[in-house]
């Protein structure tokens, strides 16, 4: 079981004691209220200004929907199993691929050269520079020669005056790459052209819109490096109704949205970059066809001049031999093997369609180019392969155009394009090896018919022979012909990849600066700084600045607080009803409730006033009239004379060497009171510790015992010397004095040790000078633990009650409860 139990007592105590701590805390943040007031003032202050001076930021958004080939949306099983079948690729990454094209640079760039959002305008103010958008009465054009490449354009900024008296302008600041370039102190006339290290260029009036102030700001930049900056700021978000990780919960609508100063640059941005997006994608599926139009037109040329020479020839020979017209007998034997020959001319064709493509891939190499697709090949796996391998390039050559090869998505493209072209050569030789099996069987089928042709006329067999050759081209290039019509017709008819949902709209209250939140933060840190510095300041101190530090640290008793005293004050008017009189009365009634007459005042170091503290506490004694006796017996720094304005050329010292055997030889009057004497301590000694270990101190405080209500001794510093150690059995009672502002917290531990060690005899506390003006704990400190404790309690009980300072014959009145607190 626990050795602590708990009482109703001990209960009561801890709900006063947490009661109190609410309290204090309570009590010091309304003795801060003037500086919360004055912290709200600026700090809402301040919010007020930068709301002022910030300039409002807009959101612009726009939706689409991204699309198939055949204008359905993407999020479609088909096309999953397509797409998961041939590339590898899924619905997630065909969209992200997609949001990652819209927000490259490459686009972006396009953007920026339409829109000239490269050239930005101000109008320059002492406190603030306003940004133009379509509403500059200057206009910025450069010209020749323009710089050819987006790279060589180099960032500027023009710095102009108007000169309206003189209808021109003069530039005060010219920066290109940040550094200065001193141009000539002149007037420009509007439309002259300029020559600096960047480049021409002419600064012109807007027709439109006056210029109604006089200076101006026109900063030019890399369209590429403004690109990058309003790309950054773009943000393109796939719209979700369920888990991403679910692909029937997978959205094809991507919306956009832009933060934009000037609302109406961000709905212009979103526009044309729409408008860019789907013409680039139609531009990349154009690129594709025309390839396959080029294809095509090379081979229908080459099989023209074949079928050129077969025709030629055919004319020649008929001519040369006479012949006028074939008899039949030919045809009868020809046909035959028609029906052989005709299936063996659609497979060579089909193997010269094979040979043209396998061709056309060794001739690729390693690069990543468009497969010709409509050819007219029967095999249909064949044919879909070379359909999504070209889908998959035209994606990888969009991402490419954004971004390096080094890009981790066009690498992931390029090694499933080598993969799907490795599978379209395995398809190839697959798809030879069937034909040329059929074409073997139907050549033994035709070669049995050979024999009956034996007996044809030699002109005959020799017409035969060119007239096969040439139904063998004319369903090639017949079939060539009829797929680039297709082709042609596909060019025109290319779909958009993408469709626009909804038109780009700005919301119609900023979204920066938040001012509701701004005045919310600005409120709430007004209401916080002053209790979080003082609080602050509280935690990280050293020094004992109330009561309540020594009482948390110490379990010693506090027999006073003493308020701190007026600068220059030594000895308290015992008639006086000042605060710091009233606490040396507190702490003599306090002394009522204690046996004993020797009473030694001692502290840590000095300067905590302990001769103050000892000297007042005799005098107040002394007023009660009571016979009191103060020793000075800090025989290494004596004060007690010097307080009272007496000699300390003879005292303690004398008596203790043996050159004064009468004690009370040494004692003298203090001035003060009649009640009060004072033993000074006398001229320092060279061994103060070994004369207060003799036996001779006895012999010095017995006599006086008897003569004397109260002796008190004023001791040297405890954490200096070990004088009051040795001195301290001829002690009833020791006050150990701790002095606000000067003790330091870490001695306290120290303190309580001299008490548990029992060094010091009935060891209690006397916190000197408190600032109550000043407290930690603000006004309900002053007046509960100083004024109210130690001046309130004692007044109340000591002076209005008790002893009658100053008020003898008079009746007793109660005392109204103090409204301030006095230092």
């Amino acid at each position: 079981m626990s050795d602590i139990q708990y009482t109703p007592e001990k209960g009561k105590k801890q709900q006063e004691e947490e009661s109190l701590d609410i309290r204090m805390i309570l009590e010091s943040i309304w003795g801060l209220r003037f500086w919360i007031i004055l912290s709200l003032i600026i700090c809402v202050g301040f919010v007020y200004a930068y709301n002022w001076y910030q300039t409002p930021v807009y959101e612009s958004s726009a939706s689409i929907m991204l699309v198939n080939d055949d204008g359905r949306g993407m999020a479609t099983t088909s096309d999953i199993a397509l797409m998961s079948e041939f590339s590898g690729m899924s619905l997630r990454q065909k969209i992200s691929n997609e949001l990652y094209i819209l927000k490259t640079t490459a686009l972006m760039q396009r953007v920026v050269t339409q829109l000239e959002l490269n050239i930005i305008y101000y109008e320059e103010d002492r406190v603030k520079t306003t940004e133009f958008y379509k509403n500059s009465p200057l206009l910025f054009k450069w010209e020749n020669p323009i710089p050819i490449a987006p790279e060589d354009i180099k960032p500027m900024e023009l710095h102009l005056k108007m000169q309206p008296e003189l209808n021109g302008y003069s530039i005060t600041g010219f920066l290109v790459q940040g550094r200065e370039v001193i141009l000539e102190d002149t007037v420009y006339a509007f439309g002259d052209v300029v020559s600096t290290p960047a480049g021409l260029f002419s600064i012109n009036k807007n027709p439109t819109i006056a210029s109604a102030h006089s200076k101006y700001l026109i900063r030019v930049l890399n369209p590429r490096t403004r690109a990058k900056q309003l790309a950054e700021s773009l943000t393109a978000t796939q719209v979700s109704e369920g888990p991403r990780s679910a692909l029937v919960n997978a959205s094809d609508i991507v919306l956009l949205s832009m933060q934009d100063e000037r609302p109406q640059r961000s709905l212009d941005i979103l526009s044309s970059l729409i408008k860019n997006y789907i013409a680039d994608n139609r531009d990349f599926k154009a690129a594709s066809i025309d390839k396959s139009i080029i294809f095509i037109n090379g081979r229908l040329n080459e099989i023209e001049r074949d079928l050129g020479m077969i025709e030629s020839d055919y004319r020649s020979y008929r001519a040369t031999q006479g012949i006028v017209q074939e008899t039949s007998q030919s045809e009868l034997v020809l046909t035959s093997d028609a029906r052989y020959r005709e299936e063996l001319t659609e497979l060579e064709v089909q193997v010269s369609l094979l040979n043209m493509v396998k061709d056309y891939l060794a001739k690729q190499g390693a690069k990543h180019d468009m497969i010709p697709a409509n050819l007219g090949l029967k095999d249909v796996g064949l044919t879909s392969g070379i359909e999504q391998y070209n889908t998959l390039v035209v994606e990888r050559n969009r991402l490419l155009a954004g971004s390096s090869l080094n890009n981790p998505r066009v690498v992931n493209a390029n090694l499933q394009l080598d993969d799907m072209r490795n599978g379209i050569n395995v398809s190839i030789e697959n798809v030879e090896k069937t034909y040329d099996l059929r074409i073997k069987a139907l050549n033994n089928q035709i070669s049995q018919g050979k024999r009956e042709i034996s007996n044809i006329p030699t002109q005959q067999l020799e017409l035969a022979r060119m007239a096969r050759q040439q139904e063998i081209i004319e369903p090639l290039y017949r079939l060539l012909q009829q797929k680039k019509e297709e082709t042609m017709i596909s060019l025109y008819a290319l779909p958009d990849n993408a469709r626009q949902m909804e038109e780009p709209y700005t919301t119609t209250a900023p979204i920066k600066p938040n001012k509701r939140n701004n005045y919310l933060i600005g409120i709430l840190l007004g209401l916080i700084i002053p209790p979080g510095v003082f609080f602050s300041r509280q935690a990280l101190r050293r020094k004992v600045d109330g009561k309540r530090d020594v009482e948390s640290r110490t379990k010693i008793p506090v027999f006073a607080t003493i308020p701190k005293a007026p600068t220059g004050t030594s000895l308290i008017d015992i008639k006086s009803k000042d605060s710091v009189t009233e606490g040396f009365r507190m702490l003599r009634s306090n002394l009522q409730f204690v046996q004993g007459k020797v009473i030694h005042v001692t502290s840590s170091i000095p300067g905590e006033g302990k001769t103050f503290v000892a000297s007042n506490l005799s005098i107040a004694l002394a007023a009660t009239g009571k016979k009191v006796l103060l020793v000075g017996m800090d025989l290494r720094k004596p004060k007690v004379a010097e307080v009272f304005g007496k000699s300390n050329r003879t005292g303690v010292v004398n008596f203790l060497i043996g050159k004064e055997t009468d004690v009370r030889e040494l004692i003298i009057s203090s001035g003060v009171d009649d009640n009060l004497d004072l033993l000074p301590a006398g001229p320092i000694p060279p061994n103060p510790s070994e004369l207060l270990s003799t036996a001779k101190v006895g012999e010095l405080l017995e006599p006086l015992k008897d003569s004397y209500d109260y002796i008190i001794a004023d001791t040297a510093p405890c954490f200096q010397a070990a004088d009051t150690f040795n001195i301290g059995r001829y002690s009833d009672i020791v006050l150990y004095v701790i002095r606000s502002k000067v003790t330091d917290l870490r001695m306290i531990p120290e303190i309580q040790g001299f008490h548990d060690a029992e060094k010091l005899k009935n060891m209690s506390l006397v916190i000197n000078a408190v600032d109550f003006s000043k407290s930690p704990y603000g006004y309900g400190y002053g007046r509960g633990y100083g004024y109210g404790y130690g001046y309130g309690y004692g007044y109340g009980y000591g002076y209005g009650y008790g002893y009658g300072d100053g008020n003898d014959g008079k009746k007793p009145r109660r005392r109204h409860k103090a409204t301030h607190t006095t230092a």
